[in-house]
C-alpha cells in the first residue's frame, strides 16, 4: 500500500470545490489510489511531462490532479489541483 501525501495548497482547493468533486477526489485518494496508483480508477490516470518531471493526472470535472509516484519510499505526492487551464502553469 502507498502512502498518499496531498499538499497544503492543493487541499485547500479540493475543499472549496462542489461536494460531487469533493467526494470524487477524497475517495480516489484515500481508497483506490493507495492500493495501485498506477491504475486507479480503471487505468484513467495519464503519464505526462511537468516540468522537468514523470507526473501523472487525474481528472475531476474540469480539474486536474497532478501527482508523482515513488516507488521507493512507497509515496505518491498530490502536488496541484487545479482547474484544466491553470494546472500546466508554473
Amino acid at each position: 500500500m502507498y502512502e498518499v501525501v496531498l499538499n497544503k495548497q492543493a487541499e485547500k482547493i479540493v475543499n472549496k470545490q462542489q461536494k460531487y468533486i469533493k467526494t470524487a477526489f477524497y475517495k480516489w485518494s484515500k481508497i483506490e489510489l493507495p492500493e495501485n496508483p498506477y491504475d486507479a480508477n480503471d487505468g484513467k490516470i495519464v503519464k505526462t511531462d511537468y516540468e522537468g518531471l514523470q507526473v501523472y493526472k487525474k481528472r475531476f470535472g474540469n480539474f486536474r490532479a497532478l501527482f508523482t509516484i515513488n516507488d521507493e519510499t512507497v509515496i505518491v505526492k498530490i502536488f496541484k489541483f487545479k482547474s484544466r487551464g491553470q494546472s500546466y502553469k508554473a
